[in-house]
């Protein structure tokens, strides 16, 4: 909901709501999406009440694809939504190896010069990406040109791979899913150890890229 349509339901001072929005977001209990203008409660707000996000995100068929993935790849599969510049873990299915990437809910990945964030990065148009980019505080020695051909990249091959990026010797994959929830973009990744991951990726990737055709067929629109 948008800051005004959450004032018509509460009857709150616009500026009381502003100020409890704002440090909802801070704390890491809502998020803010700044195409829509809009909030949304997050993985963290979820684990206090355990029924928002399973709900609006078809709990049993997203768990089953999910789990679906894990055993054909035996190795850690999540699913993240964007959250402005960041990508919030929303559900996890942990491989059952002994060495094994162990991501909770809630947990949040920065958008640049990660797996995730470059999937999600790719289906945004230039101008978004010129936007998001000016806004963004990218790390110093990223600048517009690499993020723009890293993006050609990934769409390019249907997916995005990072390798030590956020965790040391981890490997990841991931793609977008042609499909939003309230306007924000989903990415499925799979990750492991880079020693089992690197080896097979273009056979992981055409497995992420099977299960996204199967999310699509089982998960709502908007």
């Amino acid at each position: 909901l948008t800051a005004a349509e959450l004032q018509q339901h509460t009857r709150c001072p616009r500026s009381s709501l502003n100020l409890l929005l704002r440090g909802l977001v801070e704390l890491g209990y809502f998020t803010f999406h700044t195409k829509t203008a809009s909030y949304f409660p997050s993985a963290r707000f979820d684990r206090l009440g355990n029924w928002i996000l399973p709900t609006v995100l078809q709990d049993g068929a997203v768990g089953r694809l999910l789990d679906e993935l894990r055993e054909s790849t035996h190795e850690t599969v999540i699913l993240s939504m964007r959250s402005d510049l960041d990508m919030e873990v929303v559900r996890v299915a942990t491989s059952h190896q002994a060495i094994s990437l162990n991501i909770q809910c809630g947990y949040r990945f920065p958008i640049w010069l990660t797996a995730v964030g470059q999937a999600a990065l790719s289906t945004l148009t230039s101008t978004e990406l010129a936007r998001l980019y000016r806004r963004g505080s990218p790390p110093d020695h990223l600048s517009l040109n690499d993020v723009k051909r890293t993006v050609s990249r990934v769409r390019d091959a249907g997916y995005a791979t990072g390798y030590g990026t956020v965790l040391e010797r981890v490997g990841a994959i991931a793609a977008p899913l042609p499909v939003t929830f309230s306007g924000r973009e989903l990415v499925l990744s799979l990750g492991g150890p880079e020693e089992r991951v690197r080896p097979r990726e273009k056979h992981l990737a055409e497995t992420l890229s099977e299960c996204i055709t199967a999310f699509c067929e089982a998960l709502e629109p908007d």
